[in-house]
């Protein structure tokens, strides 16, 4: 049925709701456009319940690797999308208010290209509540699906965009290198597969072991100073929000302080984002000041010494 608002005048009610929850309601209603009182006398039952007046959005699920944050700001659902996607159709779970309902439906897809309008409507069907869900920006996507092969007749392989410490073990004869392409890939191809490889070193320089190491920027090798060979960052000109990703990982059976074994420390694995303040793209943080520069602007990190034999996220 279709209603036609006509306009709106004065009410009075009064009646009397008795134990057994039946009512009698005298409805007084004033024309004032024409100075005609109508009345409306009214007989039934009380609901079992007091229904709710609640139209609030709960939560907002877009149920898709390819949406990395989500929020909502008073009657606005902000979403980043990886960017450079194809599609923005996507099939959110919604979650309102006990007994209220929610239109479009959760579960219905939708094309987030542009904002897409939400209404909630109470239990009591009194208030309805209207959202609107939109992009608010892009998000910078770092995978491991294309890699490049090194020169030379042993050549090693790197995830475009990534850097790796794969540069110092070819300078090691035997040595595998850390960090290899694998197809044991939560979704995709690929994945990269790191692992920390010892190089049975007598040589005081060379440390005992070489860590496993992925990063954003690029390895230049230092054998005089291994640190400083891992110059961290790219230039980022985006406010960041989070880093996510999944992982799988199996520690190390022997803990090495460079030539010698320590039974105390527990092999252990570090993801980390800096963001750093420089004056020229030229200069760059490395493994000597990487988490102590006062260059830092923000800095988080997820470390975990347990065998993960599944992927599992981190954020």
């Amino acid at each position: 049925m279709i209603g036609l608002e006509l306009g709106s005048c004065e009410l009075e009610l009064q009646g009397v709701v008795y134990p057994d929850g039946k009512l009698d309601l005298v409805i007084s209603v004033l024309v004032t456009d024409i100075q005609m009182p109508v009345d409306v006398d009214f007989s039934g039952e009380k609901l079992e319940k007091d229904l709710s007046s609640e139209a609030e959005l709960i939560a907002f699920d877009f149920n898709s690797d390819d949406v990395m944050y989500t929020e909502i700001q008073g009657n606005k659902v902000l979403f980043y999308a990886v960017e450079d996607l194809e599609s923005l159709v996507f099939t959110p779970t919604i979650e309102v208010s006990e007994g209220a309902t929610v239109s479009p439906a959760s579960g219905t897809a939708q094309d987030f290209s542009k904002s897409v309008t939400y209404t909630i409507t109470s239990e009591d069907g009194v208030v309805a509540a209207v959202y609107t869900a939109e992009q608010a920006g892009d998000v910078t996507m770092f995978g491991f699906e294309e890699w490049t092969a090194s020169s030379g007749s042993d050549p090693y392989y790197e995830p475009i965009g990534w850097a790796t410490s794969n540069p110092a073990n070819s300078l090691l004869s035997g040595v595998p290198f850390p960090v290899q392409r694998d197809e044991n890939s939560r979704n995709g191809v690929y994945c990269a597969k790191i692992q920390t490889q010892i190089t049975n070193s007598t040589i005081a320089f060379i440390p005992n072991i070489t860590a496993g190491s992925l990063f954003l920027g690029t390895f230049s090798t230092n054998i005089l100073k291994p640190k400083t060979s891992t110059k961290f960052g790219i230039p980022y000109f985006k406010k960041p929000l989070k880093v996510k990703g999944y992982y799988k990982y199996e520690p190390g059976e022997v803990f090495y302080d460079n030539h010698t074994q320590n039974d105390s420390k527990k092999d252990q694995l570090a993801i980390s984002a800096v963001l750093y303040e420089v004056e020229e793209y030229t200069e760059s943080l490395t493994g000597e000041d990487l988490t102590t520069s006062d260059k830092i602007v923000a800095f988080a990190q997820f470390s975990n010494g347990e065998k993960i034999t599944e992927y599992t996220e981190f954020e």
